[in-house]
């Protein structure tokens, strides 16, 4: 987990209240998440050594290997790298939307984003000594200066939630009201889900691995004095969803945006006593099964998401 700032150190301990009521909202939920995946878990046969199976599960991961370099190494890079259309209007967007709707409608944008955290979490699926199929690599970063979140995970026998946040601070002009915040969440993911080699796997045809990838809201508070800190949300959109059943293997190559319109909005009650940080980013969840010595399956997902801007409306309480 980690936190930056592009204000002074002042403002980190102002963030921190908020960080605090964030990372402690999330670690709940992963513990919680843990708990039930060790209700869901069937033993399985560990079978006894055997020569022929371990070669089989070294060369299905040495082919992973090399699927992991090709969808590292493809044009993901220009997705690190990509400005949106709409950066280049943005100063204009906000000037003409203040003054249609002064001052009830607001734009932020990367010019206004301070703060910056990640946060991961994994639990083991099955206790297993055949290491060469217990995987786990997470990565979770961000850029301040341009609204992105970079998170990339791979992983085998665990399951993994990653998230990288960015977030800027907010202040009510209204005395108390409504605020409605409606980010644009522009996301670019690839990957892959792969249970091709489950063949000997007991049981039907259920699924072995499972990626998801989601645009995140939420809204912390503190009083005046920095206590009494709050969580709103999270409210999570999903941006796409890849599920690979016993046999299968699929990529996953998707670029798309969610807006108001795909629900991805959070409306709150506001006073203007308490001080606000909006955070937006994206999160990644995924699981993979196996069975020891026996059968393999494995995920592989690089999520690249921008928020340009972010619109709040305030709205008096009738």
């Amino acid at each position: 987990m980690s936190i930056a700032t592009r204000t002074s150190e002042a403002a980190v301990d102002s963030a921190e209240a908020h960080v605090a009521a964030l990372r402690a909202h999330l670690d709940r939920a992963a513990r919680d998440t843990a708990d039930l995946d060790r209700l869901a878990i069937t033993d399985e046969r560990d079978l006894p050594v055997d020569d022929r199976a371990r070669a089989q599960v070294g060369a299905r991961h040495e082919r992973y290997d090399r699927m992991a370099r090709l969808i590292d190494g493809r044009d993901l890079a220009h997705l690190r790298t990509h400005q949106s259309p709409l950066l280049d209007v943005q100063d204009a967007v906000r000037r003409h939307l203040h003054e249609l709707a002064a001052p009830r409608l607001r734009i932020f944008g990367s010019s206004d984003y301070r703060y910056g955290w990640t946060w991961r979490s994994d639990s083991r699926l099955q206790p297993t000594t055949d290491l060469l199929q217990d995987v786990l690599e997470q990565e979770a970063t961000y850029d301040l200066t341009t609204g992105r979140v970079h998170l990339r995970h791979r992983l085998s026998n665990h399951r993994s939630d990653i998230k990288g946040l960015i977030g800027f601070p907010y202040q009510p002009r209204l005395p108390v009201g409504y605020a409605d915040i409606r980010p644009y969440f522009r996301y670019s993911v690839g990957g892959y889900v792969d249970a091709s080699d489950t063949g000997h796997w007991p049981g039907a045809n259920a699924d072995r691995c499972r990626s998801f990838t989601y645009g995140q809201l939420y809204l912390t508070s503190t009083a005046a004095d920095g206590s009494d800190a709050r969580v709103e949300g999270p409210v999570s959109i999903r941006s796409t969803f890849d599920a690979a059943t016993q046999g299968a293997s699929y990529g996953v190559a998707k670029d798309g945006v969610l807006t108001v319109g795909d629900g991805l909005r959070l409306e709150a009650i506001v006073i203007d006593t308490r001080s606000y940080i909006v955070w937006t980013g994206a999160w990644a969840s995924a699981w993979s099964q196996i069975v020891p010595r026996l059968a393999t399956s494995q995920v592989l997902a690089v999520d690249d998401a921008s928020v340009p801007f972010v619109v709040v409306e305030e709205k008096p309480i009738a």
